[in-house]
């Protein structure tokens, strides 16, 4: 048994030189003391003195209240430490005891995290072993956590989250070289060139499996000076049309490098990030999100901020990579204009900026798109293919035999790897003699093969079908993959076997250590042609699958979920129930396998950021184009691109040939200052829902007049207009009483506009929409932050609730009227700060005063809020926000 010997002296005190009585350990003691030095264990491993029936119990207690349940690597069941009571045991015991403790332990549990315990604990001398991965820094991380500073481990917590974050950063791209590099010597050449000589991005194309991320991945680590920042659009962890998000994440990878830069850089990423997170609408209209906003001003001036404080440190280059580029060209295509534009900045601030662009057979138009110079990527040269061949483990491959195989798949990295696998695991004299390979099936037929050879018949079963999920873990195993595949799993610990067997697949899968995903490259090749063959099998994998991650949650389980339901082709009323906006970016990540129905439910989701092939879209209802085409019209007018909008709008018409989308329309209309014609789209489209009995589009209509009507100067007519809606509204007609608040708001406005703030109206109106505004919860109202700025531009200081909210929400913009910026003088006077700028007069000019440096709204909002809490109510200032408040929105009303 793993455990401490009884004391001597067990059962009577111990009396010391000074008399003290010191109390020996008790039961309790004496399992932290053994639970501490292991990461996990078994109850049995536990041992204390006394009678069997006592320890039984006094282990039983320990167990339930200072140990949790864990999932060991074994896929079993086993106790921890709860992670309070290791370090509070630990610091108890101090080194040498933990130690002794750890020495007198007979079973230890495997794997890295206890190795890195173990070693922390007890250090010995040992020789220089294999290099630092991820996995043994984040137990290292962890160990350090839990000890106290009397060990030595612990003092180096920011050392080891150093070197965890530069492995993090590096993992990716050595996964992408974890097959080897062979050839390319002219791609590297030509990459070596651009970053000393090109000044225009160099976009690298090629079909899938080429080897484009591998050879990135090569340039890349082979430098040994400059600066680097690798962008992976795979997957939806980055957005093309965010500068904001793109930027904070270049450096965030910037300070992995430069350690030196944390702290200068760390306030304008959080900047960054705020402007990320910050939803357009904040500087939008009451009614919508579609308005004009600020937020590309206050993006390019960020960057330009972060140009002059990095430059210093750039001077061996700084290489932007935007890898799976064929995610963006997917996207609608302001969404390229948008990058274009923030690539174009970073080039003109930053001139030792050198920009690649990789992805899957982009459009040949991209160049052009981009001012970029184009390369394709091809076959590997014969020479490389061949010593490919010959240098695999596992593989005695002659010079003949590999010109054989290369005379049958190929030279494509991705055919050359799977037909090595089938060298590897085939145990024929010339394995490859009778694949009977046509164009297009080499790696079809390859692949098929690679499964043949899978040793474990239940593997090699839930391998192939089990394409059929994204995500494959010990649950989904049991639970999903086991009975459509024909297969029993009655125990975790089998589910777990099988799951390590697959794991070592590595040509099929890769793997973060809890979860698996089929290669992309693999699953692509392989999907259509299993739901073709199997289509009873796969719908039953389908079913289990939504079923199993439908009992749990969180946005990964959701987007599961509702990938197998969109598989299925179930109606958008029943997606519409289990929806999840937070699962959209890893649906659209597969909206290619998607049937048609799916591919158009996402895309009106998704708001039409997302491309669809023409018949796919022309096949997509009324109701589901429009979702997707108004924000797609929404975002050209941002674009500046109205005639384009208007184009949009007008492709597709009603049975009578109204406008299926006349907000979005009416908007372009604007745009041209079309006023008359805007309001006859919209009185047609509000006098159709009416008859419809669609209460809520005629509201939303009424408002889209209420402000066509502001923008014309027809306060009078619009004035009637907003008080027949807020009868209405009071009456029962509509639902919502964000609507009715967004009435009394526009109304307010007309009244004043019109010159009638200090009417009788003016005042009743004030009164309710104080009254109604209170009674709405904070998360309601900051649901639609335009209308929480309009509001308080009326209201203004009658609730101090609300104008705190209302600063915290909206933000408080310096620049607006000189009033305001009296006042926040004397904010900045009083919290010590400044206006916003960067701190470092020695950074060069550069081109920097092109961008003046804008203060984002929200820390100016930020240092309002300290001087409130500290002064209390200052009128003056609060006057002088409400009322630039009103300027901005007087403004978008013009």
């Amino acid at each position: 048994m793993t455990s401490l010997p009884e004391p001597r002296t067990a059962g009577r005190p111990v009396r010391s030189r000074r008399t003290h009585l010191i109390q020996p350990p008790g039961p309790r003691e004496l399992l932290r003391a053994q639970a501490a030095v292991l990461v996990w264990f078994d109850a049995w491993w536990l041992d204390v003195p006394g009678e069997s029936d006592e320890v039984d119990e006094v282990i039983s207690e320990f167990l339930i209240e200072d140990c949790r349940r864990v999932r060991g690597p074994d896929g079993a069941a086993h106790w921890a430490l709860v992670d309070s009571v290791r370090r509070r045991t630990l610091r108890d015991l101090g080194p040498k005891a933990a130690a002794d403790a750890l020495r007198r332990t007979t079973i230890n549990p495997t794997g890295p995290a206890q190795s890195a315990l173990s070693r922390a604990i007890d250090p010995t001398p040992t020789a220089d072993g294999e290099p630092p991965t991820l996995e043994s820094l984040s137990a290292d991380l962890q160990v350090a956590r839990w000890l106290s500073d009397a060990f030595p481990a612990a003092r180096n917590v920011e050392a080891i989250e150093a070197a965890l974050a530069r492995e993090e950063l590096l993992a990716p791209l050595k996964t992408f070289g974890a097959h080897g590099f062979y050839g390319r010597t002219t791609e590297l050449g030509l990459l070596q060139e651009h970053l000393f000589g090109g000044t225009r991005p160099l976009v690298i194309s090629g079909v899938g499996g080429v080897g484009k991320s591998t050879l990135l991945a090569k340039f890349i680590t082979g430098r040994t000076d400059g600066l680097f920042a690798y962008l992976n659009f795979d997957r939806g962890a980055l957005e093309a049309d965010r500068p904001a998000q793109l930027m904070s994440e270049i450096l965030r990878q910037l300070t992995i490098q430069q350690p030196v830069l944390s702290e200068r850089l760390r306030p304008l990423i959080d900047d960054l990030r705020v402007q990320e997170n910050t939803d357009e609408e904040t500087l939008g209209l009451s009614s919508h999100a579609s308005a004009p906003t600020s937020s590309t001003r206050l993006s390019r001036s960020l960057i330009a901020r972060a140009a002059k404080l990095i430059t210093p440190y750039v001077s061996g280059g700084l290489l932007v990579v935007l890898d799976t580029f064929e995610e963006v060209q997917r996207r609608r295509i302001t969404d390229l204009y948008v990058l274009k534009d923030s690539l174009d900045q970073l080039l003109r601030l930053i001139p030792m900026t050198r920009i690649v662009i990789a992805g899957r057979a982009l459009d040949t138009g991209l160049g052009a798109e981009l001012d970029a110079t184009v390369i394709s990527l091809t076959e590997l040269d014969h020479t490389s293919a061949v010593q490919m061949i010959l240098d695999a483990d596992g593989v005695a491959a002659s010079v003949e035999l590999a010109e054989r195989t290369i005379g049958l798949v190929g030279r494509n990295p991705l055919s050359l790897r799977l037909a090595i696998e089938i060298l590897r695991v085939s145990q024929a004299d010339d394995p490859l003699l009778d694949l009977e390979l046509q164009e297009g099936q080499i790696q079809g037929v390859l692949y098929r093969r690679i499964l043949m050879h899978i040793d474990n018949r239940e593997v090699r079963r839930i391998a192939h079908p089990g394409l059929v999920v994204r995500v494959v873990t010990p649950d989904v195993i049991r639970h999903v993959l086991a009975r459509p595949c024909g297969i029993t799993v009655k125990t975790d610990r089998h589910a777990n076997e099988l799951f390590r067997q697959l794991e070592r697949e590595a040509t099929l899968v890769t793997s973060d250590g809890r979860s698996l995903r089929h290669r992309a490259d693999v699953r692509k090749l392989m999907l259509p042609k299993l739901q073709r063959d199997q289509k009873p099998q796969v719908a039953k994998i389908h079913r289990a699958a939504y079923r199993y991650y439908a009992r749990l949650r969180g946005p990964a389980a959701r987007a599961e979920e509702l990938y197998h339901r969109l598989m299925l082709g179930q109606s958008g009323s029943t997606l519409a129930a289990h929806w999840d906006k937070d699962a959209l970016p890893s649906l659209l990540d597969s909206i290619d396998e998607l049937p048609a129905r799916g591919q158009q439910y996402l895309w009106a989701q998704a708001e039409g950021r997302i491309s669809l092939p023409d018949e796919i879209m022309r096949e997509a209802d009324d109701q589901t184009w429009a979702a997707a085409t108004a924000p797609l019209i929404a975002a050209e007018l941002r674009a500046g691109r109205p005639e384009v909008a208007l184009d949009l709008a007008h492709q597709r018409r009603g049975p009578n040939g109204e406008s299926l989308v006349p907000s979005a329309e009416v908007e372009a209309l604007e745009a041209f200052r079309e006023f008359d014609e805007a309001l006859r789209v919209l009185r047609g489209a509000r006098d159709a829902a009416l008859r419809r009995r669609r209460s809520e589009e005629a509201v939303s209509l009424t408002l889209d007049v209420l402000r066509v009507l502001e923008r014309m100067q027809r306060f009078l007519e619009a004035v009637r207009e907003a008080s027949e809606l807020r009868d209405a509204l009071r009456a029962g007609y509509g639902e919502s009483a964000l609507d009715y608040l967004v009435a009394t708001t526009s109304y307010l406005r007309l009244l004043r506009r019109s010159g009638r703030q200090d009417s009788p109206e003016y005042a009743e109106g004030v009164a309710d929409a104080v009254q109604k505004a209170e009674n709405l919860t904070l998360r309601e109202l900051g649901s639609r932050p335009g209308l929480t700025r309009e509001l308080l531009a009326e209201i203004g200081t009658a609730s101090e609730k609300l104008l705190r909210f209302g600063i915290e929400q909206v933000g408080v913009a310096r620049g607006q009227t000189e009033r305001l910026d009296s006042e926040l003088a004397k904010v900045d006077a009083t919290t010590g700060s400044g206006p916003y700028d960067d701190g470092d007069d020695d950074a060069e000019d550069g081109d920097y005063d092109d961008e003046p440096l804008v203060e984002p709204r929200s820390r100016t909002a930020s240092k309002v809020a300290e001087y409130l809490n500290e002064v209390g109510p200052d009128d003056d200032l609060s006057h002088a926000i409400s009322e630039s408040w009103q300027v901005e929105t007087d403004g978008l009303y013009s």
